[in-house]
């Protein structure tokens, strides 16, 4: 199964993202997804890879932060197979942006539609 994770702090904190990164790690462990000492990878090589948006407020929609545009543009051009989708691992909804946005609801479908659900742990 191919996976990519996601993680943003709204203020400039590595420590949140840290914690966040800690918590997607322990979680594709749990899966299987990777192994218990295989750190997550910081290159977004086909099927694996972490995005991050430090300092990125959730108000804004996914295309405006850097790490965001740069998972969408990943999703777009790594396109799953529709009984086999792709997870985009993230700790929370907020994580990922306002759960009741618009925008966001947009964002989920669009990325629905090239193959690729978040998961939220």
């Amino acid at each position: 199964m191919n996976w990519i994770a996601y993680a943003r702090s709204a203020a400039a904190d590595s420590e949140a993202i840290s914690r966040q990164l800690e918590q997607i790690e322990k979680s594709l462990v749990r899966a299987g997804l990777i192994e218990e000492d295989e750190p997550l990878p910081r290159s977004h090589s086909p099927g694996r890879g972490v995005f991050v948006d430090d300092g990125q407020s959730g108000a804004s929609p996914m295309w405006e932060r850097p790490g965001g545009a740069q998972l969408l543009d990943y999703c777009r051009s790594h396109k799953q197979p529709t009984l086999r989708s792709g997870l985009i691992v993230v700790t929370e909804p907020s994580r990922f942006g306002r759960h009741d946005s618009d925008i966001t609801l947009l964002t989920w479908a669009q990325l629905g539609a090239v193959g690729w659900v978040p998961r939220f742990i």
